[in-house]
Order: C-alpha cells, then structure tokens, then sequence
C-alpha cells in the first residue's frame, strides 16, 4: 500500500515537471519576456522584494542582494530588528492600489538580448521606460530599467 502510494506520487511529480517543461518550452522569447515583466509588476505591487530581485540578471540580484545585506548589517547595529525587505514591503503596502503598472509596447528582441518599450506608471506617475532584457539559461531576466 505504501509502495503504491509512493509510486503515484512520483508519477505525479514527474507528470508536473515534464508539463511544466513542455509548457515553458513552447513559449516565445516575446511571450517569456512578458511573463517576467508581469512577474515582476506582480512582486513589486506585492512588497516582495526577493520576487522583484529574481526577476533581475544574476549580476544585478548579486549586486542588489549585496547592498541588502551590507545595509541589514547597519541596520542591525543601530539595534533595530528590521530589514529592508520589511522596509519594502510595509512602503508598497501603505497604498490601497497597486502602485505599479507596466503596459508594453513593444518587444524588440536581437539574439539573448532585448529591449521592452512601454509605459510604467509608479505612484500614479507615468512615463516611458524601456526595461533592457538578457536571455540566461533560456529565460529573460531584466538589465536595465531607463
């Protein structure tokens, strides 16, 4: 019983994984582009700041995740037992609506990189902004936001 309990489990998870491969794999780098935009909008609105770095380049979440930790330390000496990611999340939190939105216009993709044109809108301020993206490990990841 144990056994057949644990062998369906395991069909399960792989039935997971490889529909999650196939899913991924028929997407276009224009769709998967959009999907990380979308999930970053998402974690920013949702004070998650983890969320917001995982959708940046591994040099950006290096960079990013660094200045974190050398400022949690500061933070830390001073004797408050709060880190930025609170700090981020009660300030994205103080607003009754999203305070970010991201409309694209248009994706312009030249190999593994790529340039996102659109408007952000960011405590009710909108303007143009253009994310540049990289392609790592056959996902898109945002460079730049200008």
């Amino acid at each position: 019983m144990r056994k057949r309990i644990a062998v369906i489990i395991l069909l399960f998870i792989i039935v997971a994984v490889v529909v999650t491969i196939v899913e991924r794999s028929f997407k276009t780098d224009a769709e998967l582009i959009r999907v990380r935009i979308d999930e970053f909008e998402k974690a920013y609105n949702g004070g998650d700041l983890e969320g917001v770095l995982s959708c940046m380049d591994r040099k950006n979440q290096n960079k990013y995740e660094g200045s974190i930790g050398i400022l949690n330390g500061l933070i830390g000496l001073s004797g408050l037992n709060i880190g930025l990611e609170n700090l981020f999340g009660v300030g994205v939190g103080m607003s009754d609506d999203d305070v970010m939105s991201i409309k694209i216009d248009k994706i312009n993709i030249d190999g593994g990189t790529a340039v996102v044109n659109g408007k952000m809108t960011l405590y009710g301020v909108t303007q143009s902004a253009a994310f540049d993206m990289v392609k790592e490990n056959n996902n898109w990841y945002i460079k730049k936001i200008k």
